[in-house]
């Protein structure tokens, strides 16, 4: 997330804001109070909503949206926002995927806004050439994620109008040519942001000759639960920049392995400011939407804050052979609400809208009664654990190491982007270990034998839980049972500037090593997902994208 410095004091609201009344979809509150200095807002203002309080802010008072997400207009959803009393003195803002729904709602508001910009119009039918003009004409943040040829050469506005699923929102006239919005009142309105917009991923498939190969059911990998299996693929080059590629070739121009997995490739790669590879941190394209990251005064961002249910959030650098360490303060639940946590370590396959331990992938600690989790099975192991504690997490990879699976990309005739997956079987770690600490206190090993893959330190949060991770060099409380020159602090994994400098040439292929994450399933012990609307966004994207 962008963000903005400010003073150390801590900085409070000048009134009380659990002390709001709220429309049900808390979008307006009956004391017309919003923003950090409580002030009266205007239908046409552009806001942004705190994904910690909910409260509402003004464009004009928050400094953290980036140029890149601009001109950020009225009604815009497609962002993440912390406020600074949240967040304890730093802003934070991401600029998200949007959907054409999002975008088409966005412009049709805009259209509908009376001159005093205190409502909508009701009963006008609008053009669709009109709706499409406008959004044209603020191509920019609110785009984010398409591509000016799916707006014109696709008809995507006219097809998001037309979508069954957009029937309660959108009334279209005989000739198709005109659009009346059927809800006008503000506490009818769609405004809250995104949260996500998932993509489905095609599974495992056995190579045919140089036919095309077909979707078919959908099914994980190595995983029990692969009925639930819908995955997310972000991919980034090593500058960040989804620019740093090349044209990804035709199918006829690779070699397919014998067997593999075809997964797609979402239209934007990565939004916002790329992460510094040469510093270990919490990963934003790792992360379910749903968790917010806390970045310290050096921009790394090192601290996570739950939402509802379960939901996982790995680091940028993951383990591959030798023996590596990192820690976590757990921290008292955001706002005193209730909240939990599972902390360990999970392959890039691991489901980010579940628990660590919820699959094959991933392996974790949990702080209710201290039990270890894989697959979904719990078993008695160490001590609870609960704010203030300090968690240690060490893994020690045996023989084969991590399996590098080979990636390859190509677009089909349609210019879609895929990635194929090398499909390999699981075998062990022989001789690995994964152990945990409390407060120094060695628990013993929870885990051996682990599959033979690369390990990313991972942690799902429950609710309000909040956690920091400390990757070192230096540690609270380092292993006492592990000699110093033994292991290594997860920091170190970190790309050294030198080797950084010199990959940039080489951005292009790095753009392959892409991750498979979950984005649908809550998993066990998951909590709630996103709303209809989202889901109704995300399936019409997918589907409007087919044809």
């Amino acid at each position: 997330m962008a963000s903005m410095s400010s003073s150390s004091h801590k900085e409070e609201l000048p009134y009380a804001l659990k002390q709001l009344n709220w429309d049900q979809m808390h979008h307006f509150n009956s004391q017309d109070t919003y923003g950090y200095k409580g002030e009266p807002r205007l239908l046409s203002d552009a806001m942004l909503q705190c994904d910690m309080c909910e409260q509402w802010f003004f464009l004009s008072e928050v400094g953290c949206v980036p140029k890149d997400a601009k001109p950020f207009v009225p009604f815009q959803r497609n962002y993440r926002f912390s406020c600074r009393i949240c967040t304890g003195g730093t802003e934070q803002f991401e600029l998200q995927q949007n959907t054409w729904t999002s975008i088409a709602l966005t412009a049709i508001y805009n259209l509908l806004l009376s001159d005093d910009g205190t409502s909508l119009k009701a009963g006008v039918w609008l053009k669709v050439k009109n709706v499409v003009s406008w959004v044209q004409s603020h191509w920019g943040g609110l785009t984010s994620g398409r591509h000016q040829s799916q707006l014109l050469e696709n008809s995507a506005i006219s097809k998001c109008l037309l979508y069954t699923q957009n029937a309660a929102l959108f009334q279209m006239s005989e000739d198709k040519s005109e659009v009346l919005l059927k809800h006008v009142a503000p506490s009818k309105l769609q405004l809250k942001p995104l949260i996500s917009s998932a993509v489905p991923n095609l599974p495992m498939v056995a190579r045919s000759g140089g036919a095309r190969p077909k979707a078919e059911s959908v099914g994980g990998a190595g995983s029990k639960h692969a009925s639930a299996a819908c995955m997310q693929v972000l991919i980034t080059a090593p500058t960040g920049s989804p620019q740093a590629r090349e044209l990804a070739p035709s199918l006829d121009q690779i070699k397919l392995p014998d067997k593999y997995r075809m997964l797609p490739v979402p239209k934007i790669e990565m939004l916002g400011a790329p992460q510094d590879p040469t510093v270990v941190q919490l990963s934003r394209p790792h992360r379910a939407p749903q968790i917010t990251l806390r970045e310290n005064e050096q921009g790394v961002a090192l601290s996570a804050v739950g939402y509802k249910g379960y939901r996982m959030v790995r680091a940028t650098h993951g383990v591959s052979s030798g023996c590596y360490y990192y820690e976590v303060l757990v921290q008292e639940p955001l706002h005193g609400e209730d909240g939990h946590m599972r902390i360990g370590w999970s392959t890039e396959a691991g489901d980010l809208q579940a628990p660590v331990g919820y699959d094959v992938n991933s392996y974790a600690y949990r702080d209710v009664n201290g039990a270890k989790f894989h697959e979904s099975l719990g078993e008695p192991y160490g001590e609870p654990y609960k704010a203030g504690d300090v968690i240690g997490c060490m893994l020690r990879m045996g023989e084969p190491g991590a399996i590098v699976r080979q990636r390859q990309r190509f677009r089909d005739p349609k210019g879609v982007e895929y990635l194929v997956e090398e499909e390999r079987a699981r075998v062990p770690s022989v001789g690995s270990v994964l152990a945990f600490y409390k407060n120094g206190k060695p628990l013993g090993p929870a885990f051996t034998d682990v599959h033979a893959e690369q390990y990313f330190p991972a942690a799902s949060l429950y609710r309000a839980a909040c956690l920091t991770f400390n990757f070192g060099p230096s540690f609270a409380f380092p292993p006492p049972d592990l000699e110093v020159d033994a292991y290594s602090p997860v920091s170190s994994l970190a790309t050294p500037k030198s080797a950084q400098d010199g990959a940039a040439d080489g951005a292009a292929d790095g753009a392959a090593d892409g991750v498979a994450d979950g984005a649908d399933g809550d998993g066990e012990g998951g909590g709630e997902g996103g709303d209809a609307g989202e889901e109704a966004d995300a399936a019409m994207d997918e589907a409007e994208m087919e044809e």
